[in-house]
């Protein structure tokens, strides 16, 4: 599903406290985004880089900006976690 109507934020419109805490969690500093376009909601949907060259996919969506986003993040979160998924489904380790 696309959203049309909306355009997703890009990486380097995000509150700089944002981005630290992402650079926290993945263990450096952030040497570059690839914003990826398309999508549900208007928050931004980013492949990033960190200078130890790890790579992440990283989803935001603002409270203020699509409360409705938000909270499905907030659902997705506590619903698709590594530890409930069936051994035989591979799924990436999350950070945080």
């Amino acid at each position: 599903m696309t959203c049309r109507g909306s355009a997703r934020m890009p990486w380097d419109a995000l509150p700089r406290s944002l981005v630290h805490a992402v650079e926290e969690a993945l263990g450096s500093p952030i040497t570059g985004a690839v914003s990826q376009p398309g999508g549900s909601s208007p928050g931004s949907a980013d492949r990033v880089v960190t200078a130890t060259g790890r790579r992440a996919f990283v989803k935001t969506a603002s409270r203020t900006r699509d409360p409705g986003a938000h909270a499905l993040h907030l659902r997705r979160r506590r619903v698709v976690r590594r530890a409930h998924l069936p051994a035989r489904h591979a799924a990436p380790a999350r950070p945080w």
